[in-house]
């Protein structure tokens, strides 16, 4: 996917990429991948709802979007109501939410709207997270601290 905004506007007038993704094995964390214009505002978001987890830095030769692990584990509330808060205040912009193969664009989406896809988005990854760990945690098997914790 293109990330590049075409048109001649700053950063502020560019439409506003948004992948979710699973995170790594065990950690209980998606990843949020976001143009780099909003980076920051989006780690506020998640900053102020409890869920940031950090940035992740991959290594390739250009990243077109930012990577921000957001913490699934005391619920999915905190993820969903950073992205809401985020659509809510960027609706009049272009924003492009995205997850696998699916790409939406949420020009004229109602905050009810975004709201119920965003939660029906990350409930499905949360599954599917929870089932990666499972299938992780059998190909791995024992860690030694899960025999500690059991004697």
């Amino acid at each position: 996917m293109d990330t590049r905004s075409s048109g001649s506007g700053s950063d502020g007038d560019a439409p506003t990429h948004i992948r979710i993704g699973l995170g790594f094995p065990e950690d209980q964390t998606l990843d949020v991948r976001i143009s780099p214009h909003a980076a920051d505002e989006m780690q506020e978001l998640l900053d102020a709802e409890g869920v940031y987890a950090g940035r992740i830095h991959e290594a390739s030769a250009s990243q077109q979007l930012a990577i921000l692990a957001a913490s699934f584990g005391g619920g999915l509330g905190g993820v969903a109501a950073a992205l809401t808060a985020y659509f809510h205040r960027n609706r009049h912009k272009g924003i492009k939410f995205s997850r696998g193969d699916t790409s939406i664009d949420l020009t004229g989406y109602s905050d009810e709207q975004a709201k119920g896809l965003i939660r029906e988005t990350l409930e499905e990854l949360r599954k599917e997270q929870l089932e990666r760990d499972e299938e992780w945690r059998r190909i791995r098997g024992p860690r030694v601290e899960d025999d500690d914790q059991e004697n």
